[in-house]
């Protein structure tokens, strides 16, 4: 009998500890990729790293790179503002498109 072996664990991303912030909202069946190929993703990811975080008074504070079968590659960042008031907005770049979602300030340390 031959038995297969399962993908590694790691290479699965999973829910983070602290609520709203990366990687919730990540799919199950998407897993975690090196980096972006897909052009029209790599456009998305310089318009929010470029122009749209820095004029907006934001940095990105971390982002996940995966990969599913039904949206193909994803970016998520999570961009936190770099002056009170805190502000928290989650970036997202796919093939079809980009979109922002405000989200709860990240804790004050």
């Amino acid at each position: 009998m031959l038995v297969a072996a399962a993908a590694p664990p790691q290479d699965v991303v999973t829910a983070d500890p602290v609520a709203g912030m990366l990687p919730a909202g990540i799919g199950e069946d998407e897993v975690a990729i090196a980096g972006i190929t897909d052009s029209a993703v790599q456009k998305c990811v310089r318009f929010f790293e470029e122009e749209l975080a820095p004029e907006a008074g934001m940095r990105i504070d971390r982002s996940a790179m995966t990969s599913s079968p039904e949206q193909g590659q994803i970016w998520r960042a999570d961009a936190v503002s770099v002056q009170p008031p805190l502000r928290a907005s989650r970036f997202t770049c796919t093939k079809d498109g980009k979109s922002i979602e405000p989200l709860g300030a990240p804790e004050a340390e």
